[in-house]
């Protein structure tokens, strides 16, 4: 970690864990299905009536009070967000947090963060995702966590791949330049203001600091809000890759915008 800003664990997690932990995606994902706001997205139901009258009532009390939250604007953000990225926030299916949660215990992850931050490790709930998705229909931008939540804390990002993946699989990874950085990327050259084109990379280091890793179910790799990284683009995958993010910060110092939740 001191000297590439990541680690990879190779075979972590046992067959059973990898199992459950798919199971898990796809219990989620299929719950969500049935809910109520899939259910409007796909048009089997009609949610206009209870939308006009909550946004009526949002908008009197925004009279009283200006920063009074739009919970449905709000939702329909989140609602394009899932529908689109292929990926859900974990909390959504509290059963399933609490179950990963405690996996994570058993594995001695909440033990190894406590060591590395020196204070009892928190979750993002905005950074904790469950995903089952298709690459990128063409090469993206890399960029850096920390370009949206802040450089000056103390994280780490735990990805675990539930398929096998990357570099000599058919089914698509991720690619990490492996470069310890203590700051943001200067001179951002990306499609957007948080991110970086790969040859602003190239050119800064080499072709060879970029790396697409080969992962097995089962492996893992931490790294940090400074590292740059990216989806891995491959043409015509096999299936849909299904992985778990978890980013843990120090319960001292954390991105507040990113909704700590107490481990």
């Amino acid at each position: 970690m001191q000297e590439t800003g990541c680690v990879i664990v190779r075979n972590f997690f046992d067959e059973k864990d990898v199992a459950a932990m798919a199971s898990y995606v796809d219990y989620s994902f299929n719950v969500q299905g049935e809910g109520v706001l899939n259910r409007y997205l796909l048009k089997e139901c009609d949610l206009e009536p209870v939308l006009k009258e909550t946004s009526q009532n949002i908008k009197e009390k925004r009279k009283l009070n200006p920063t009074y939250s739009n919970s449905v604007k709000n939702g329909a953000k989140l609602a394009r967000f899932i529908g689109h990225s292929e990926s859900m926030l974990t909390v959504r299916t509290p059963n399933i947090a609490e179950k990963l949660l405690e996996l994570f215990e058993q594995k001695g992850l909440k033990a190894l963060l406590k060591n590395y931050f020196g204070s009892d490790p928190c979750v993002s709930v905005k950074k904790w995702n469950l995903r089952k998705s298709s690459p990128p229909p063409a090469p993206i931008d890399f960029h850096q966590d920390g370009a949206f939540m802040g450089d000056e804390i103390a994280s780490l990002n735990c990805w675990i791949p539930l398929s096998d993946c990357g570099a000599s699989c058919d089914v698509h990874g991720i690619d990490i330049v492996p470069i310890r950085l203590k700051k943001l990327f200067a001179g951002r050259s990306g499609v957007l203001d948080w991110t970086v084109a790969a040859n602003a990379i190239v050119d800064e280091y080499s072709e060879n600091a970029i790396v697409t890793p080969t992962f097995r179910k089962g492996d893992l790799i931490f790294f940090d809000h400074l590292v740059l990284h990216r989806t891995q683009f491959l043409p015509n995958p096999a299936q849909n890759r299904y992985a778990i993010e978890t980013w843990f910060f120090d319960s001292v110092n954390f991105p507040k915008n990113q909704i700590p939740l107490k481990w």
